[in-house]
């Protein structure tokens, strides 16, 4: 009774910090939103998917249909719409549920509350990039592998070897036909636990030597492509001296556990399992050859593609070189000498405090720039003797986290922080083991080590909280909501509120068709307009076929009101970077089209004989010599008139640049309807004012009504 109490009180500790790490959460996910635009692209194929079935058909998409289909079905459960808000929440879920998966293989390695409460924190923190990335796989993934690692640690504990085939194929099927290479990354760590723990005749090393084998060759294969970059050279020697480590731990555990009957149940429910989600997705329309081509030829062109590197530390190779020549020499002599145990649990002391020493940002990707080399001295059992359940089920864990950490090949961007979210709760059971170390050689220190770790552990994750929340809390209510459809709770710095709100502004007024250069389809959600095709791809002039992107020409050249959104920022980086865009399609935009509106890195372009007026942008030019000024714009004012102009500064202080309350002796103001409703109005303001360095990326301009109602919010467009 004592035990289950005890344990509800954790549990009660556990959701307690888990929702304050949700409100956290909520404020990063509700105040971000990356230019490039990533979720928009998987929220917009998603909903064609919902829609229009036909994945790879005719809805384009670099993911596999499992994610499709899951989220297909629980729209059909749920009364949601797919969009930037539903998006962030589906985020936030993942996000929790992976922080309390690591929690709980905290939890029962320990048993201890200290423990399991360090790794949800460290666990939420190191997975802090989900704020970039609402609703990319990436999120999804991140969980998947942690209930993966949870349901084969149980497994491993009780000692359910069909249990653990089943778990493991479940979660690696759904893994594949997520992202193809991390489904493959847990399989392979699957595979080899279940190899090295399966006897091949008489020789019981056999196993071990194809697993150490597959651990040299595996990062190879993969990052062959790219071999001849220094970056991905580094990664290569990095994991596999890594995972060369950890093999000679799981040789050193091994079990003659597994046999016919558990291989049998691994590759009959993974066939199974695959083929249930494929025939789903063909029964939505989706050709056999589409399939193939969506989950397993399509993303072997990726790394050629698109590719970010990976910024090693100069530490990091010769580190993974000599944690690996210390693991041949203390896993090759006969006889362990007492010292080295010791030394070991020192030395995970070290690696924690390097960890909370690496700053917030940095530690999502210490395990990938350090962790990995030492990733065998935290799940090394320190005590000699035959290996317990619990440390064979720690083994395991940081077997799935050497081989997700590809996950950051080719793009070492969001993937590094998603492929290393185990290690919070690798470290926090080595450290464990380790306290306990000391505790049986010191008995009398028992409790203050106790509290000493314990404090260690505590404080600088009660500190990252109340740092990241006060800031992210500040954040969130000095923000403008966006107020777009679709984006409603979505908070962001007043002036790229006021851009995005104006840019969706007078794409609903001009737009039809809608494409984007490059994809950019929160906008299509924002405005309701359609895309050319439902082949809908960020990098489209590298991702789309020559027949796709013919496909999107003829919609767009058929479309007299086609318009084209481009971020300039987002095509500048990749140009400075030597991502080439060119191909048939931009070369039409090029030729056919021009900007008709330019606002803060962003741009509308229309048919070259076409014209419009933009909304919401104003102008500021000098009559004569002196300081006669005349302000020109176009907003949807209705029937009010406007009693007063205020032109302000985003940024500095004091905020108002100039306030002129209408009628007034030295100003002038005209205005004239432009449509046939009333409902736009151009106005000319001719007034005098001396303004001192005027910035138009910081200022615009509010038009209210004689009672100080807003009429308008105009920027200025360059």
């Amino acid at each position: 009774m004592a035990l289950n109490k005890r344990s509800l009180g954790v549990l009660a500790l556990l959701l307690a910090s888990g929702g304050v790490l949700a409100v956290i959460g909520r404020w990063l996910l509700f105040t971000t939103f990356m230019i490039y635009d990533d979720e928009g692209y998987v929220l917009y194929s998603l909903r064609n998917y919902v829609a229009e079935g036909d994945l790879y058909t005719r809805v384009y998409s670099q993911y596999g249909p499992f994610f499709y289909n899951l989220y297909d079905t629980l729209q059909r459960v749920l009364p949601l719409e797919y969009d930037n808000v539903s998006g962030r929440w589906i985020t936030l879920v993942n996000w929790l549920a992976a922080a309390g998966a690591g929690s709980l293989l905290a939890w029962r390695y320990s048993r201890s509350s200290v423990y399991a409460l360090f790794t949800l924190g460290m666990t939420f923190f190191c997975l802090w990039v989900m704020k970039s990335e609402p609703m990319h796989p990436g999120s999804l993934l991140t969980a998947l592998v942690a209930i993966g690692a949870v349901v084969g640690a149980i497994a491993i504990e009780r000692e359910k070897p069909v249990a653990f085939a089943v778990g493991a194929a479940l979660v690696g099927v759904a893994l594949v036909l997520t992202k193809i290479n991390v489904g493959v990354f847990f399989l392979v760590a699957a595979g080899g636990w279940l190899l090295v723990n399966t006897a091949l005749g008489r020789d019981r090393k056999l196993s071990s030597w194809l697993v150490a084998l597959g651990c040299a060759a595996l990062p190879f294969l993969l990052m062959r492509s790219l071999w001849e970059a220094t970056w991905v050279r580094t990664f290569a020697l990095i994991v596999t001296t890594s995972s060369l480590a950890l093999a000679l731990v799981l040789h050193r555990s091994r079990r003659d556990e597994h046999g016919v009957m558990t291989w049998s149940w691994f590759f009959g429910v993974s066939a199974i399992w695959a083929l249930a989600i494929g025939a789903l997705t063909c029964l939505r329309g989706t050709g056999l050859t589409d399939l193939i081509h969506g989950v397993i030829l399509g993303p072997l062109k990726h790394p050629g593609v698109y590719s970010l590197p990976m910024t090693w530390r100069p530490a990091s190779a010769p580190l993974a070189v000599g944690s690996f020549a210390f693991a041949l020499w203390f896993y090759t002599r006969d006889t362990r000498p007492a010292w080295a145990s010791t030394l070991i649990a020192a030395v995970r002391f070290g690696i924690l405090g390097w960890f909370l020493l690496s700053g917030q940002v940095l530690m999502g990707r210490f395990c990938e720039l350090y962790g990995l080399p030492l990733l065998w001295l935290l799940v090394t059992p320190l005590q000699p003797g035959e290996t317990t359940n619990r440390d064979r089920a720690r083994i395991w864990v940081g077997w799935v986290l050497v081989f997700q950490s590809l996950h950051a090949y080719p793009v070492a961007g969001s993937q590094v922080n998603w492929g290393t979210g185990l290690f919070p709760a690798v470290l926090a059971m080595g450290v464990y083991e380790a306290s306990a170390y000391f505790q049986a050689l010191r008995p009398a220190l028992r409790r203050w080590l106790i509290a000493g770790v314990g404090t260690l552990l505590l404080i600088p994750l009660a500190w990252i909280t109340f740092t990241v929340g006060k800031t992210c809390h500040a954040r969130y209510y000095e923000s403008a909501p966006l107020g777009l459809h679709g984006a409603e709770e979505v908070r962001m710095a007043e002036d790229f509120t006021d851009t995005l709100q104006i840019i969706t502004r007078n794409l609903h007024l001009h737009a039809g068709t809608l494409f984007s250069f490059p994809g950019l389809y929160s906008m299509n959600i924002w405005t309701g307009k359609p895309t050319p095709t439902l082949a809908n791809a960020t990098h489209w002039f590298t991702l789309l076929s020559p027949t796709e992107q013919q496909a999107i020409i003829d919609r767009l050249e058929a479309d007299p009101k086609a318009c084209v959104i481009v971020q300039r920022m987002v095509v500048d980086f990749l140009e400075i970077n030597d991502f080439s865009t060119k191909c048939a399609l931009r070369d039409y935009l090029l030729r056919e089209f021009t900007p008709a509106l330019k606002l803060d890195g962003y741009a509308i372009w229309i048919h070259k004989q076409r014209t419009i007026t933009p909304v919401d942008i104003v102008s500021i030019e000098q009559i004569g010599p002196g300081p006669r000024l005349r302000m020109v714009g176009v907003a949807p004012l209705g029937t009010q008139p406007i009693g007063r102009v205020e032109l302000l500064n985003y940024v500095t202080q004091p905020r108002v640049i100039q306030n002129i309350t209408l009628p007034a002796a030295n100003a002038v103001l005209n205005t004239a309807p432009i449509d046939a409703d009333r409902s736009l109005v151009r106005f000319n303001l001719e007034f005098t004012a001396a303004f001192n360095h005027l910035n138009p990326h910081e200022a615009f301009v509010i038009l209210k009504s004689a009672d100080g109602h807003e009429l308008a919010r105009l920027r200025f467009a360059h």
